[in-house]
């Protein structure tokens, strides 16, 4: 599945703890991506768009 196929289906799941199961067939895939979401390295890596959110010049002031 392409990266943008799986960003589209997990928008679109109910939630996101299903988006997984529904979005991902391949289980060691599935437990990769779960590990990261979970894990210290998710954790990095959100902080680190927030930072880089932050620093939008002009300012970020929505979501799409």
């Amino acid at each position: 599945m392409s990266r943008i196929k799986f960003i589209n289906c997990a928008f679109n799941s109910p939630s996101q703890e299903k988006s997984l199961d529904l979005c991902i067939q391949d289980s060691t895939l599935k437990y990769n991506v779960k590990k990261c979401a979970e894990g210290s390295l998710g954790n990095n890596l959100e902080y680190q768009m927030a930072k880089k959110t932050e620093a939008l010049n002009p300012p970020h002031t929505f979501i799409p």
